[in-house]
């Protein structure tokens, strides 16, 4: 997610040397955020720690959405506890992700047709609607909908199933 931690993890115990690690938007060319490992801080105001052989980066601000990311790491950044140096990281495609897309919009509903019994009259004991979403929709519920009737009869939903179609 735009707003999660970037944690990267070695095959052993590390410790701060001296150095930078540059997160960088591939997307755009632009660096983010310049962490200073020796002080544990960001230029742009995030933190940079490790924890046995994580290091974690946390930027300043939320990243982008659906933007290719990169983290660099200069050569002297890193040690193992024996003092080996890692042997950094000068490109954007040995460390690199790309974040998703939040999705903040409710459903919207793009059609509504009648499927089951087809040809008999709405005073039928049982009808069948198919209901398509712009987007697949979970945890839904015959709670979520709300039947109208016209008419002097009893109306309302007694069960809902869900499919899905790709």
């Amino acid at each position: 997610a735009p707003s999660a931690n970037i944690v990267l993890l070695f095959s052993e115990t590390l410790q701060a040397g001296t150095g930078t690690l540059v997160l960088r938007n591939v997307t755009t060319g632009q660096v983010v955020e310049t962490f200073n490992i020796a002080t544990g801080t960001g230029n742009a105001g995030g933190t940079v720690s490790i924890s046995g052989s994580s290091v974690t980066l946390n930027p300043g601000s939320n990243l982008a959405e659906a933007s290719r990311y990169s983290v660099r790491i200069d050569a002297t950044a890193l040690r193992d506890a024996a003092a080996n140096a890692f042997v950094g990281i000068s490109d954007d495609t040995s460390f690199n992700f790309t974040t998703g897309v939040s999705d903040s919009a409710a459903p919207l509903i793009q059609s509504i047709q009648r499927q089951t019994p087809v040809g008999e009259a709405s005073n039928a004991a049982s009808l069948v609607y198919t209901v398509k979403f712009n987007e697949a929709v979970t945890a839904a519920d015959s709670n979520d909908f709300q039947l109208t009737s016209t008419g002097t009869g009893l109306v309302s939903i007694l069960r809902y199933t869900a499919s899905w179609f790709s």
